[in-house]
């Protein structure tokens, strides 16, 4: 009997955690709880290239793809240019992050970045830096900045003959 009593007490002991733990929302996980919101604050602490940056978020680094637009890539025309602009948009300044859906296949998270209450992914595509990308997104408001940056020959559309990123790296792949 004296050697079912400890037993005893600490299946006591687990069914009162279990049965606090879901009183209070559950037990949560590492991963779970350093997944941030669907909407929450950033700092901007790194530019990858032209729609990727690196945020602060509670203490560590988040990867972020930025939704709806592809800049160029890094070996091609106007691929440093993009990325100096999206630095110069929101480099070391606090954004507003709103996430689209869930992380791509590399981890980063795809979202919106808003700062000073301006869309920085459009504001990419309005500038010229930036091709809307159909593939992944129907928003229409985003081909309409396109159609006035290549009409205006805003950035990468003051040269003729601009290739899409998504053309180029298919390029390169074959290669």
């Amino acid at each position: 009997m004296r050697r079912l009593l400890p037993g005893i007490a600490w299946l006591a002991g687990l069914l009162l955690f279990a049965e606090l733990a879901t009183a209070h929302g559950g037990v949560q996980s590492d991963a779970a709880r350093n997944t941030p919101p669907a909407t929450f604050p950033a700092k901007v602490v790194g530019v990858r290239d032209g729609d990727t940056v690196e945020l602060l978020y509670q203490g560590r680094t988040v990867r972020v793809r930025m939704a709806h637009i592809d800049a160029p890539e890094a070996g091609q025309p106007f691929g440093k240019a993009a990325k100096q602009h999206l630095s110069a948009l929101c480099f070391g300044k606090e954004v507003r992050v709103q996430q689209t859906g869930r992380p791509d296949r590399y981890g980063r998270l795809i979202a919106v970045l808003y700062y000073n209450g301006f869309n920085v992914n459009k504001s990419m595509v309005a500038a010229g830096y930036a091709w809307h990308f159909t593939k992944y997104s129907k928003d229409g408001s985003y081909s309409a900045a396109q159609a006035q940056a290549r009409a205006a020959r805003r950035g990468l559309w003051a040269q003729p003959g601009a290739v899409p990123p998504w053309e180029w790296r298919a390029m390169r792949r074959k290669k």
